[in-house]
């Protein structure tokens, strides 16, 4: 038994970037990955395409097919002496797929293709042939609700023709309504099947066909007015979606089931006499020979993404697959335009030579959202501010008493009754003046708590990491020796203005170690501590140790759940209370979560880890890891706007971005099996003939469920793959042989092969998960 499928855990995504810097220029960047004869392709030059239900890219070449599984080509050329693969000189016709998940090869589109048509045979990878008695080119091919029968839509007034498959039968079918006007039955396109009628685009607008009766009607409109769109020129209903096409002037309507008008876009001149597709954000894509280009006609704006002006090479089609990357072939290869999924913009500080961002503070200045940016260990440690914003903004530096750098590592900030407080490392702490409720920040007010040699009413150690603020008044700083409690309402420095807290090995009630990282309030009376070797609850006095004994903590964080996140070196964990007892979970990140993470508004959680920036989205029990992407594999701290605006710093820059438009794509996608090898040869499938040393299988591996093997051929090697077009690369796979393999093993995507030798005699289950 073959048993193959996939888990969905972690996606891997491209995006939309926007750079911003002082001189205000946006620019889209898109990932377009390239391939030609060096990965495989017989030829460079390709013409049609199309994703067939397994969701593997098929190409035509003219004189060959090629097929693309995510990592390889496989090639499918002309063989005379194998009736499967008997596809047909010079030149073969152009690909098609329908709803149904036939592949077709239609050699009756032109003169120059062997006039009949090729189905693709899953089962034994190769093609049948089909030759309908017809006496016009054909246009487009569909399978029928009854699988016996095909639909063929005629160029030149040949109307439509209907092939059973079963008697070899062909009949013709004339729109006869108007004998005079012979578009009626030219350039046929069957765009729907439904049930009891066919859905047909002419050169005479939209007809239906019945099946039963034989005749053809037109489509019945609740808005009569719209007939003279519909009935009238060439009008294209783009099969299995919800646009229309009117040809002839060139304009898109998108329609309901009914054909009700929802929307009109006049397409601009730019698109006239160009192939385009539609993505599933409907943003529209086309081609000529200038190039690819993006046409959002929300915004009436039309992005060049290829540019061919130069290069002048003759560009063929473009499509878009099940994942929305957009392809196009040309003279010169295939080429893949990555689907954009995060929309982000990126704001540069001043001095790009040194700059290093590490941790940023929101705060409001009037009622705008505005980021306080903390420098590094290589910052010069400044201060920046700017506002957050999905559009351009300038970082701009914060003068203290006339002075630009200060003498210490800004690590981390809380916000407080009076005061914007600053860990800073080897200084102790900052406070900036901050009106908390008239919302002004005062740079001109700054106070400094620093440690006092021979005062034990200061700070316990210089060498802070972060700040609290309670209700109390009380700044909580945690440092490499301990944990501090300023009192301020007192003065500093003067008797029991500070309290200090430090690890005793012979007292339980103590905090875990001295080095202390991160303070994140629990309520109003109590707060979580975090070292490097556990996360502790201080309440009444006393501090309780609940989460000890697991990899180095890194980083902690309240949900909105109530419970706590706690990042470490082998992954994120949860900590719930229930009723005074505590249940750790680890969640199914197993990256490294030492520098931080924020909460979105949908309960997602964005990670910066040290393999770049993740999504967890516990809802969904899913990892999106976005380590594809050079420009994010240096994220640091977060914030958050109240409407959900998130910034993120990212090493000389802050980067902002709304969560609600990441689009995860729900397509559903399988991993499959693509290739099997017994005793080193590959099995014959079909009425190929079998030789000596041949082993014959009923079907093709990607479809097989069951597999029998004789004693003699007990050694096989099986290859996989997602068949996911998305960073196939960063994929990771497991597999388990149920009845031999003890654990599931796990490999990379360069290692997606698999052998058994020597197998005792028995039953088997060959299980593979991609994620």
């Amino acid at each position: 038994m073959v048993n193959s499928n996939k888990q969905a855990i972690v996606a891997q995504l491209t995006f939309v970037l926007i750079f911003i810097g002082n001189l205000s220029i946006a620019q889209s960047l898109y990932e377009i990955d390239q391939y030609t004869v060096a990965h495989g392709l017989d030829s460079d030059y390709a013409r049609g395409m199309c994703q067939d239900s397994l969701g593997l890219m098929w190409f035509d070449h003219d004189s060959h097919i090629s097929r693309f599984d995510g990592y390889k080509f496989k090639i499918f050329r002309h063989d005379p002496d194998d009736s499967l693969m008997n596809l047909g000189l010079p030149l073969i016709g152009r690909l098609q797929s329908d709803k149904y998940g036939n592949l077709w090869i239609n050699n009756l589109i032109n003169h120059n293709a062997r006039q009949d048509i090729l189905k693709y045979d899953f089962k034994t990878e190769g093609f049948i042939r089909i030759q309908p008695s017809v006496q016009h080119y054909i246009n487009w091919i569909a399978a029928d609700q009854n699988k016996h029968r095909l639909w063929l839509g005629a160029r030149f007034g040949g109307g439509l023709y209907e092939y059973n498959q079963g008697t070899g039968e062909t009949r013709s079918h004339l729109n006869e309504n108007d004998k005079d006007n012979l578009l009626l039955n030219n350039h046929i396109s069957i765009v729907e099947d439904q049930g009891d009628h066919l859905l047909l685009s002419t050169k005479n607008g939209l007809w239906n066909y019945s099946k039963s009766k034989h005749i053809f009607y037109r489509p019945h409109l609740l808005n009569s007015q719209d007939s003279s769109l519909f009935f009238s020129g060439w009008v294209i209903k783009i099969p299995q979606s919800n646009w229309v096409l009117l040809q002839n002037s060139w304009v898109l309507l998108k329609v309901d089931s009914l054909l009700n008008i929802k929307l009109r876009i006049d397409l601009p001149t730019e698109i006239h006499n160009s192939d385009f597709a539609i993505d599933k954000q409907d943003v529209i894509w086309f081609l000529n020979q200038k190039g690819v280009f993006r046409y959002e006609y929300a915004r009436g704006n039309i992005k060049t993404i290829y540019d061919n002006t130069t290069n002048q090479h003759h560009l063929s089609e473009i499509t878009i697959d099940r994942n929305d990357n957009v392809w196009f072939t040309s003279e010169t290869g295939i080429r893949k335009i990555n689907r954009p999924d995060f929309e982000y913009y990126i704001s540069k500080t001043i001095d790009t030579h040194k700059s290093r961002t590490d941790y940023i503070q929101l705060y409001k200045q009037g009622h705008e959202n505005y980021s306080l940016v903390l420098g590094g260990r290589d910052f010069n440690n400044a201060l920046w501010t700017a506002p957050i914003k999905l559009e351009n903004s300038e970082l701009t530096p914060i003068s203290f008493d006339g002075q630009h750098d200060h003498p210490a590592n800004l690590v981390s900030s809380n916000i407080g009754k009076n005061y914007i407080w600053i860990a800073a490392y080897s200084r102790g702490v900052i406070g900036i003046g901050y009106d908390s409720i008239s919302r002004k920040l005062n740079p001109n007010n700054v106070v400094y708590y620093s440690r006092e040699q021979g005062n034990p009413y200061t700070l316990s150690c210089d060498s802070t990491i972060n700040v609290y603020e309670d209700k109390f008044q009380n700044l909580w700083v945690t440092t490499a020796k301990g944990l501090n409690k300023i009192d301020l309402k007192m003065k500093y420095g003067s008797v029991n203005s500070v309290h200090h807290y430090y690890n005793n090995p012979n007292d339980t009630n103590t905090i875990n170690f001295n080095a202390i990282d991160f303070i994140v309030p629990e309520d109003e009376s109590s707060f979580w501590v975090s070292t490097s070797v556990g996360v502790d609850l201080f309440k009444n006095g006393k501090f309780h140790h609940v989460f000890k004994g697991r990899e180095r903590v890194g980083c902690i964080g309240k949900s909105k759940k109530g419970f706590l996140y706690v990042g470490t070196g082998g992954g994120l964990y949860t900590v719930n209370n229930n009723n005074g007892k505590y249940s750790i979970k680890k969640t199914i990140v197993t990256e490294d979560v030492d520098i931080g993470f924020i909460e979105d508004n949908y309960n997602r959680l964005w990670i910066s880890s040290r393999k770049g920036l993740l999504l967890f989205d516990p809802e969904k029990n899913i990892v999106v890891n976005f380590s594809n992407q050079k420009t994010l594999s240096n994220t640091g701290g977060f914030a958050k706007t109240q409407d959900g605006i998130i910034a993120v710093t990212l090493n000389d820059a802050i980067i902002t971005f709304d969560p609600q438009k990441f689009n995860l794509s729900n397509t559903e996608s399988h991993t499959i099996l693509t290739s099997l090898k017994i005793n080193n040869r590959i099995p014959i499938t079909g009425n190929r003939s079998v030789g000596t040393n041949d082993f014959k299988i009923p079907s093709d591996i990607k479809v097989l469920n069951d597999l029998t093997l004789d004693y003699l051929h007990n050694n096989f090697s099986l290859e996989f793959s997602s068949v996911e077009m998305i960073a196939p690369q960063n994929i990771l796979y497991r597999y388990k042989l149920d009845g031999y393999d003890q654990d599931w093993i796990i490999t990379k995507a360069n290692n997606r092969t698999v052998t058994y030798t020597n197998l005792s005699a028995g039953q088997y289950t060959f299980r593979v998960e991609s994620s």
